[in-house]
């Protein structure tokens, strides 16, 4: 901290429950007042973009998926659309549906953890362990019917293998009977006077600064801004099951828990749209039938393999994840090993505004701002 003024200062301790583990915040207070705010990131910087240089595409998903790990799929869809979008490779609607099926049975564990954290951080253990509870739930859900390290299953040009037999039956009930009621409990638990005495009001983001700072996601969409990449610019199976796009307008910590619930009910209903549209056919576009030749055989062990050469070109790819939208720029040069793969992080604009609506804030406000703005490091400091 720089220019430094009249006033006691304090670094605020990592903390993990607010996904802010290798982040330190250094405070500077006029009593218990916060007049200034650094936040110091770069301390898990691991070179993931640089190593994306290094391995060719079938290797590459393993390392998104390092972006945020806690969150299933989200790391390497991104990066599995791009390189599909430069290949100019079709994906069979059966591969797109499971893509979107899966991606939104985590988003809708990433919203539960992240209300659950809030929940926390404003005094309420009860409703934390209730959400990650549900979490486990999900997590158990997802590798019944998956069978497969996540990290490996999203594949350029569709999926690892089809998902378990009664996957939609399984889904279905987990979409009514299992995570309804955990909804209507943490509703009851959560949204209360104390609650809202702790959040509304606090940390406030206005329209004209989520815009300038580049908010995306939940963080945006609490501030009025109607943005969501899966209508925007539809991919796999959205565009056929058409999500709503619910929005706020305070833009505080209220409104953000308020967008998050908002979002489970969302993913719930696209779940339940796509269930029965659900197509039969291939799960990936380098279709298992044509393994029946040797040449097809080594064909597709060379892709599976050794990767599929990228095309000379530059693509732009985005998908919204639970923290907002994460986006690959790719570059290829004829080599499936990419010339240059750089990633729009969703937390780094937050970051960016984080220090400015802390201002003003009590000390103890502070780590409620920032368990509301659901942030993961490891996507920020790549």
């Amino acid at each position: 901290m720089t220019d430094i003024a009249d006033g006691s200062f304090v670094n605020i301790a990592p903390e993990p429950a607010t996904g802010m583990g290798i982040c330190r915040l250094v405070a500077q207070l006029d009593g218990e007042k916060v007049t200034r705010l650094d936040a110091n990131i770069g301390f898990s910087h691991r070179g993931i973009e640089k190593i994306l240089e290094r391995v060719n595409t079938a290797q590459a998903p393993v390392w998104c998926d390092k972006l945020s790990r806690n969150v299933p799929f989200s790391g390497g869809y991104a990066f599995v659309l791009a390189a599909e979008k430069l290949a100019k490779i079709e994906v069979p609607e059966r591969a797109g549906q499971i893509r979107t099926l899966l991606s939104e049975i985590a988003r809708v564990s990433a919203l539960l953890t992240m209300t659950g954290n809030l929940a926390r951080d404003t005094g309420n253990s009860t409703a934390g362990a209730i959400a990650a509870k549900a979490c486990q739930r999900i997590d158990a859900l997802l590798q019944a019917i998956v069978q497969t390290p996540f990290c490996t299953y999203f594949r350029v040009g569709g999926v690892a293998h089809d998902l378990a037999d009664g996957f939609a039956q399984r889904t279905a009930s987990w979409a009514s009977d299992g995570i309804l009621p955990v909804l209507d409990e943490l509703k009851r638990l959560i949204d209360n006077g104390i609650f809202r005495s702790r959040t509304q009001g606090v940390g406030s983001i206005g329209l004209s600064e989520a815009t300038a700072a580049g908010l995306t996601g939940d963080n945006a969409r609490a501030c009025g801004i109607k943005r969501d990449v899966r209508v925007d610019e539809p991919y796999d199976a959205y565009g056929a099951v058409k999500p709503d796009v619910p929005v706020q307008k305070a833009g505080d910590c209220y409104a953000r828990f308020k967008s998050r619930i908002d979002g489970i009910y969302q993913s719930l209903d696209i779940i339940n749209r796509l269930l029965p549209q659900f197509a039969d056919g291939e799960i990936n576009a380098f279709k298992r039938s044509e393994t029946t030749t040797l040449t097809g055989l080594s064909a597709h062990f060379e892709a599976m393999v050794y990767g599929l050469p990228l095309p000379e070109g530059e693509v732009y790819a985005g998908v919204e994840t639970p923290f907002g939208e994460s986006g690959v720029n790719l570059v290829g040069y004829g080599s499936p090993i990419p010339y240059r793969c750089h990633f729009r992080s969703a937390g780094f604009p937050v970051m960016q505004v984080l220090p400015k609506i802390a201002v003003g804030a009590d000390l103890l406000d502070v780590r409620t701002i920032v368990s509301s703005l659901g942030v993961v490091m490891t996507e920020v400091d790549r």
